[in-house]
């Protein structure tokens, strides 16, 4: 009765504890994995843009994201910096809403 996916619930609780616990951390923003297509559930963050301590001006793309019928842009809607990202490029079928970068004010 044990479930395949409890290692992976519990590295997910990890990187949640690491991005939730905020007294430490600078003002941030964590970035979701976005529906880039009406029907969109899962993506294929297929590359990353900008690397960790590039500076992001809104509307910059951050990442190549494949969708079950193209691969979308991601834009930033936020000026700051990618300080931390969480999904390694190639990662196939990330859930829309996982938090796949952290990125700061400064």
């Amino acid at each position: 009765t044990s479930s395949s996916s409890a290692p992976e619930a519990e590295a997910e609780a990890e990187v949640e504890a690491e991005v939730d616990s905020t007294e430490d951390l600078p003002a941030h923003q964590a970035l979701e994995m976005p529906a880039l297509s009406p029907t969109m559930e899962t993506g294929n963050l297929a590359r990353w843009l900008k690397k960790e301590g590039d500076e992001i001006a809104a509307g910059d793309v951050i990442a190549e994201v494949e969708t079950d019928k193209a691969t979308v842009s991601w834009e930033s809607v936020e000026d700051g910096f990618m300080a931390k990202i969480l999904i390694p490029e190639g990662t196939e079928d990330v859930p829309v809403g996982k938090v796949a970068c952290v990125v700061v004010e400064e």
